[in-house]
């Protein structure tokens, strides 16, 4: 079964995309090359097998994986999400 492994942010470098993984998103942010304008930052996760995942999906597998309960709010994935969940 698929899981969430950490956050991570997907920037484009040179002709293609590139990830920076972290703890939360403002660590894997601190691994993103300052000469990345920050508007191109997309914010994610990664799954164990190190396949990016917008919020929503990781939302989605993190739930069925059983890392967090279901909740009624935006259906999206936020790093102090785990976090918490992992501290329980």
């Amino acid at each position: 079964m698929e899981r969430i492994k950490s956050a991570a942010v997907r920037y484009p470098e040179g002709t293609g995309l590139r990830l920076s993984f972290g703890e939360d998103h403002s660590v894997a942010i601190d691994g993103v090359p300052k000469h990345v304008d920050a508007h191109l930052l997309e914010m994610g996760f990664v799954t164990e097998d190190n396949r990016f995942v917008t919020r929503s999906e990781a939302y989605e597998i993190a739930v069925k994986a059983g890392q967090i309960k279901e909740d009624s709010g935006e259906r999206i994935l936020t790093s102090e999400m785990l976090r918490h969940a992992r501290s329980i």
